[in-house]
């Protein structure tokens, strides 16, 4: 159950210091708290620059700027999506998951696609949304149609056990 302060702005000159300051578990925490309660559709977290990283909701299809981070820290909030998602970490490749976050007034079901890049590591959520969320999407699909969740279109079902399903997907846009 994720909870939080009901004011969630992160960005301020004066809590991003505190941002940093924050364990990467409340940190991840107050990023879905402040995703659901903004009703965005997904969170980047990106590498900018050497030593920073982009922490951006997209809301209405444009990218926001929420926080920047020490590279170090975003890795490691990158890493918490991924154990939250029981993706295996240290792959070296592209990894898909789904994550279930339960709030005081219900549930969202998120994807997780994580990638590492020279820079560091690239964390996506996306909101799934409509029938999607309490049924397996791809197995739901007839052979000649296409789902999609935000930028990714479902290939198929790679596999399904007691932890969930994963889903092979192709990234239709940035």
């Amino acid at each position: 159950m994720v909870t939080g302060p009901a004011d969630d702005t992160l960005r301020t000159p004066e809590r991003e210091p505190a941002l940093e300051r924050l364990a990467v578990v409340d940190l991840a925490d107050l990023l879905l708290l402040a995703l659901i309660r903004r009703r965005a559709s997904g969170v980047v977290v990106e590498p900018v620059e050497d030593d920073r990283a982009a922490v951006r909701f997209e809301v209405g299809g444009a990218l926001t700027s929420v926080a920047s981070l020490p590279a170090a820290h975003a890795d490691a909030l990158v890493a918490r999506f991924a154990i939250l998602a029981r993706l295996p970490l240290g792959l070296g490749s592209e990894q898909i998951g789904r994550l279930r976050v339960r709030t005081a007034t219900g549930e969202v079901e998120l994807l997780v696609a994580l990638r590492a890049t020279a820079r560091g590591l690239i964390g996506e959520l996306r909101r799934i949304v409509g029938p999607a969320v309490a049924a397996t999407p791809a197995a739901e699909a007839s052979a000649d149609e296409t789902v999609q969740i935000g930028p990714y279109r479902l290939n198929g079902e790679l596999g399904r056990g007691g932890m969930g399903v994963v889903y092979l997907a192709e990234q239709e846009r940035p």
